[in-house]
C-alpha cells in the first residue's frame, strides 16, 4: 500500500539533495573519550551569548498568552525593523527564519527544468536543494582560488546570454559574507555584477551574517541598491548574531509588490508569539549596543584564532562572519577527517563541509568550520587543535 502511495511522489523528488544541519551533543556522546567531557557545540554558526535578561523577562511573561494565536502580521516587529532601517514596514516580510523565505521566493519563481537558478560555488546548500525540489536547473559560477567568487566570470555568463536565455534565468542568488567560506564582495563588485543581471530575475541577497562584516570598511549591506535594482530581495535573521536561534524568525527586505506576492501563500502565523516579542525588543535601542558589544568580542576571538592557525601553519580562509574555514596542514598528509574525528572525542562539535576546488571545481576537498565561541570555549578548541598538532607532527 505505502509503495502505491509513494508512486504518486514526483520523480525528481526522490533524487533531491537533503540539507544536512550541524550536529548536536547527543549526536557525539558515543564518541566520548570520557562521558563526564562537557560538550562545547561550535558547529551551526549560533551566538554564544544568550539573549539579554531584560528580553528573557518579556518572554517569560508572556508565556501566559501561549493558547492565543501570533499577530499574523507581525506589525510590531515590521515597525521596528522600519524605524531601524528608515523604510515604509511594506518593504519587510517577517518569518519562521530567513531559510524559510528563501524556500518560499524559490517556489514562487523557479517551477521546472527550463528555469534557472544560479549562484556561485561553495555556497550554502539550501539554495541547490530548494531550487531542485522545484525541479529547477541550477547554475554555479566559478570561484578563483581563494575561494573568491570569480567576478570576470560572472560577467562572461550574464553578458553572453541571448534574449531568450536571460528570460530562463529565474533566481540569482548571493550570499554575502558568503557561508561556508567567509568570504564577501564589496559593494563596487556587487554593482557590477547586478548590473549585469537580467531585469526580469530575481536576485536573493542573503545578509544572513551582515552584523558580523560591519568591521570591514569595505562591506556595505545591499539595503542601499533597492532603488537601483527593485528586483533585489535581501535576506536577514535573528538565528545568528541576535541570540534567539532557537526561536526561528528572519526577515526579508524588498519592494513591496514582491514581498506581497509571496504572502499570499506563506503559511499564516509563521511567526510564533515569543519570537515576535523578541525580535521586538532586540530593536531597542540598549539591547542593541550590547550586541555590538558582543560583536565586538566575537569579532576579537575571531582575530586570535586566526593568528593561533597562523602559527600551526594551518590553512584559513579570512571570513566576515562569525566562524572560520580552516585546514589541518602536515608535511605528508591533510588528516582533515582525523581532526575532526578527534574533537568530538574531545566534546568540541565543528563543521565537516566538502569544497569543490576552484577555479574548475571538479574535485573536492574537506575544509572544517568552527564558529566563534566565548573566550573559554575558544581556549578549549585552541588547546584540543595543539593536542592533535603535536601528537601528528611527533608520529
Amino acid at each position: 500500500m505505502i509503495e502505491s502511495l509513494l508512486a504518486q511522489v514526483p520523480k525528481h523528488i526522490f533524487t533531491c539533495p537533503e540539507y544536512i544541519p550541524g550536529k548536536n551533543p547527543q549526536d557525539i556522546k558515543k564518541n566520548l573519550q570520557s562521558a563526564d567531557l562537557p560538550i562545547i557545540k561550535l558547529a551551526s554558526n549560533e551566538s554564544p551569548y544568550p539573549p539579554p535578561v531584560e528580553i528573557l523577562e518579556k518572554l517569560k511573561e508572556a508565556l501566559t498568552s501561549l493558547h492565543l494565536y501570533p499577530d499574523p502580521q507581525a506589525l510590531s516587529l515590521k515597525q521596528a525593523l522600519s524605524e531601524v532601517y528608515s523604510l515604509p514596514k511594506e518593504y519587510f516580510l517577517c518569518s519562521d527564519g530567513s531559510d524559510s523565505l528563501l524556500q518560499d521566493f524559490i517556489r514562487c519563481f523557479i517551477r521546472g527544468p527550463e528555469c534557472k537558478a544560479i549562484g556561485f560555488h561553495n555556497t550554502f546548500p539550501a539554495f541547490r536543494v530548494q531550487s531542485l525540489v522545484q525541479e529547477g536547473t541550477v547554475l554555479f559560477l566559478p570561484q578563483k582560488e581563494n575561494y573568491h567568487p570569480d567576478i570576470s566570470s560572472a560577467l562572461h555568463f550574464f553578458s553572453s546570454l541571448s534574449q531568450e536565455e536571460k528570460k530562463s534565468c529565474k533566481v540569482f542568488y548571493l550570499a554575502n559574507p558568503n557561508n561556508p567560506t567567509g568570504d564577501y564582495l564589496t559593494q563596487k563588485e556587487i554593482l557590477t555584477i547586478f548590473s549585469h543581471v537580467p531585469k526580469s530575475c530575481l536576485i536573493l541577497l542573503d545578509e544572513a551574517y551582515e552584523e558580523f562584516s560591519r568591521f570591514f570598511s569595505d562591506f556595505s549591506s545591499g539595503i542601499s541598491l533597492l532603488n537601483q535594482f527593485p528586483n533585489i530581495v535581501l535576506l536577514r535573521t535573528f538565528s545568528k548574531a541576535f541570540s534567539i536561534a532557537g526561536l526561528r524568525l528572519g526577515y526579508a527586505i524588498g519592494h513591496p509588490s514582491l514581498l506581497t506576492l509571496v504572502q499570499k501563500f506563506k503559511m499564516p502565523f509563521s511567526v510564533n508569539s515569543l519570537a515576535l516579542i523578541a525580535g521586538t525588543e532586540f530593536f531597542k535601542k540598549k539591547n542593541l549596543l550590547l550586541q555590538q558589544k558582543l560583536l565586538k568580542q566575537i569579532q576579537e576571538q575571531k582575530e586570535e584564532l586566526e593568528l593561533f592557525f597562523h602559527s600551526l601553519k594551518w590553512a584559513f580562509l579570512k571570513s566576515a562572519g562569525n566562524f572560520v574555514c580552516f585546514r589541518p596542514h602536515f608535511s605528508t598528509h591533510f588528516p582533515t577527517e582525523q581532526l575532526h574525528f578527534f574533537l568530538e572525542s574531545q566534546g568540541l562539535i565543528i563543521r565537516l563541509l566538502p569544497l569543490t576546488i576552484p577555479p574548475e571545481h571538479k574535485e573536492t576537498e574537506y575544509w572544517l568550520r568552527v564558529t566563534i565561541g566565548t573566550a573559554p570555549q575558544m581556549k578549549a578548541f585552541q588547546n584540543s587543535c595543539r593536542q592533535f598538532f603535536l601528537k601528528q607532527e611527533s608520529s
